[in-house]
């Protein structure tokens, strides 16, 4: 089934085996380059299924900015992880960058310029949760 398909039929119930497998990289020496519009796709399935079904529409700028972070990180297969880990929980996300940066008044719905700006917390946020077992991708 074609993500778009899915995303309009705000569908919540895949897990998130399931969304992080429509991240796609390249091939032979780009076996570690995530293709960007992968990424779009995948986060637009985190975003509804976190978000109790809430349809998401990603701007140019969104998309964009999901690119930026490809670009960001050196080890690109943290990315996915990362900001399925931030969009499922993302208020444990934002207390956790306000206790470790000087960010402030963070939106309550997931954003993709909070996202792209602290992509790095999001990483050790998501790594963090996975070594002590109180989260799980």
């Amino acid at each position: 089934m074609e993500v778009d398909q899915i995303v309009a039929g705000f569908s919540t119930d895949l897990e998130d085996e399931e969304i992080l497998a429509v991240l796609k990289y390249g091939k032979g020496e780009n076996a570690n380059l995530l293709y960007p519009s992968s990424l779009c796709q995948m986060y637009k399935l985190a975003f509804v299924k976190y978000n109790k079904g809430k349809f998401i529409s990603l701007t140019k700028k969104d998309q964009a900015l999901l690119k930026q972070m490809i670009v960001q990180v050196l080890d690109q297969k943290t990315i996915g992880p990362a900001i399925l880990a931030a969009v499922k929980n993302w208020k444990g996300f934002c207390k956790y960058v306000e206790k470790n940066t000087s960010a402030f008044n963070l939106p309550a719905m997931p954003d993709v310029m909070v996202l792209r700006k602290y992509v790095d917390q999001a990483i050790q946020y998501a790594a963090e949760k996975l070594t002590t077992n109180e989260f799980v991708v």
